[in-house]
């Protein structure tokens, strides 16, 4: 369990010192708040904010050259995942481990990255 703990500190302090200058796209809204809690301070952008994914994508890609995309990996996420990827101009293949870093460390505990929450007390206090 420590060891899982320490992987979850160095995978959210990465995550925090890339954010500093790369978006998070993230579904919505409680994902944002997870992240927020667990001390992430950096822009977070929400897919679902009344358009479509392809205008999504072009606005993000005109806007901003990189992304980490954060999408749950259940059905529904895998398949916004697939979207974003295949629309997304900017660069998110840069950034792809952290989803996968994710995934990994949630185990089967969870599927969505709002249930990140169950991190909170690795929270970054000085992010």
């Amino acid at each position: 369990m420590r060891d899982k703990n320490s992987s979850a500190r160095k995978f959210l302090e990465e995550l925090c010192s890339v954010n500093e200058s790369v978006p998070i796209i993230v579904e919505g809204v409680r994902d944002v708040q997870a992240l927020r809690v667990l001390g992430i301070r950096g822009h977070i952008v929400k897919v679902h904010n009344g358009h479509s994914i392809q205008e999504f994508c072009a606005e993000y890609s005109r806007n901003h050259g990189e992304a980490v995309i954060l999408t749950d990996w259940d059905i529904r996420g895998n398949q916004l995942f697939e979207l974003l990827t295949r629309f997304l101009e900017a660069d998110w293949e840069k950034h792809s481990h952290f989803r996968e870093t994710l995934r990994e460390l949630a185990g089967g505990t969870f599927q969505e990255v709002e249930r990140m929450m169950i991190w909170e007390h690795l929270a970054l206090s000085n992010p």
